[in-house]
């Protein structure tokens, strides 16, 4: 069967984490990232539309880094590929979840970042380097209770990473 000229779209967001600064007595830090489209529901998990691996097809609703032992300011090498949605809103954005991963796998959760990936002025998130505080606990709707949030030594406490959209949709 031939294909259709333009019947094809591409619209992913991919997410290189490099740093982040933690306190924690035995740090085995594993970041892990989902995008969801509402903040109503903390406890609701992200949109299964993550890669669940650079040479899988199936989907995943979050995406994990390698867990970094030992260390209270890991870089890390990874990269998560988000298929975003055709049709974007300001509810849409990137969840952060910083994990220690203990040597039994017993999971605490440390910190949270957030960052919306849509602004019906501004656009779709750009391709750059960003550097986001991290915060305590979710509440539900986190992204509009900007007061509520509970951040850690802001300054002291940060994630950095690089963002690259590749999409015949929307331009960064």
């Amino acid at each position: 069967s031939k294909l259709a000229p333009h019947s094809i779209h591409v619209n992913n967001l991919y997410i290189y984490p490099q740093t982040v600064s933690l306190r924690h007595a035995h740090p085995n830090i594993q970041v892990m990232v989902e995008l969801r489209d509402n903040d109503a529901s903390p406890a609701r998990g992200g949109l299964p539309i993550v890669y669940a691996g650079w040479d899988s097809l199936s989907m995943t609703s979050a995406g994990r880094s390698a867990v970094h032992f030992k260390e209270k300011r890991p870089a890390f090498f990874d990269e998560i590929k988000i298929q975003l949605p055709t049709v974007l809103t300001n509810k849409h954005h990137l969840l952060f979840t910083f994990r220690n991963v203990g040597l039994d796998a017993q999971v605490e959760t440390l910190a949270y970042a957030m960052l919306p990936i849509y602004n019906p002025t501004s656009g779709i998130i750009h391709n750059e380097s960003h550097s986001i505080p991290l915060f305590a606990e979710l509440v539900p709707n986190y992204m509009s209770q900007a007061e509520s949030r509970k951040y850690l030594e802001i300054g002291k406490f940060m994630f950095t990473f690089e963002t690259k959209l590749v999409s015949s949709i929307y331009s960064a």
